[in-house]
């Protein structure tokens, strides 16, 4: 019994010794909040290379590298928990954001020219389901999808469609309305064009079909959305 409570008092005697330390490296210890990440042209999806970005707390800044990588780590010290930390994006012709804590995330800029176009047409976009584009519309899908091949969008018959599987007739409207939604949150959505041939405009009477939220699109799924398209 003397043994058993002699181990019981230095296990006490441990465990209140063990407060001050932990109360001590709690309130002084330093730590790191750090994120890594790539930094993207929003259109063309390629790494821009020296671009600015600084943590606003403490006025640090540091360029990417050539394949547009950026690697930041901010310094916190006697505070529980880490605090938040704000860097900055910004380089000459690309909109400047803030994002808070990016952790490992890549980041998107947007080209200032292209930035305008888009907000100067996005109020008059998906107004209704015509499938015949208005010259709003045209002019901002025509800055929007970067991998287009040329196709002009003035005066085409776009037909929408989304789903995993590409198999879901969407609309118009439908589809902008998605495009603003992202937009607020200074993101794209996932948007690909597939230009018809001569004979497949003639028989269902779409110049293209825009895909979003689509991650595969066989010859069959397209075969079958522009015959349900028919009814």
């Amino acid at each position: 019994m003397k043994k058993q409570s002699e181990n019981k008092i230095n296990q006490l005697i441990q465990i209140l010794f063990s407060f001050p330390i932990l109360f001590l490296c709690l309130v002084s210890c330093e730590g790191y909040r750090c994120a890594v990440g790539t930094i993207y042209d929003k259109y063309i999806q390629i790494p821009i290379e020296n671009v600015k970005y600084r943590i606003l707390e403490s006025e640090q800044e540091y360029y990417s590298d050539s394949v547009g990588r950026y690697s930041i780590c901010g310094k916190f010290g006697p505070v529980i928990p880490k605090p938040d930390i704000d860097i900055e994006f910004s380089k000459d012709g690309y909109s400047t954001i803030v994002i808070k804590n990016p952790n490992n995330a890549n980041i998107y800029l947007e080209r200032l020219h292209i930035s305008n176009i888009l907000e100067q047409n996005i109020v008059f976009c998906g107004k209704d389901d015509n499938a015949k584009l208005n010259n709003f519309e045209a002019e901002f899908l025509n800055n929007y999808i970067a991998n287009r091949n040329d196709f002009d969008f003035y005066n085409k018959r776009i037909l929408f469609i989304t789903g995993s599987n590409g198999g879901t007739i969407s609309s118009k409207t439908e589809y902008f309305e998605n495009v603003k939604e992202w937009r607020e949150r200074n993101n794209k959505i996932q948007t690909s064009l597939f230009a018809l041939d001569k004979e497949e405009v003639e028989l269902y009477e779409y110049d293209a079909i825009v895909l979003f939220w689509v991650k595969v699109f066989t010859t069959k799924t397209k075969n079958k959305v522009l015959e349900k398209s028919k009814y």
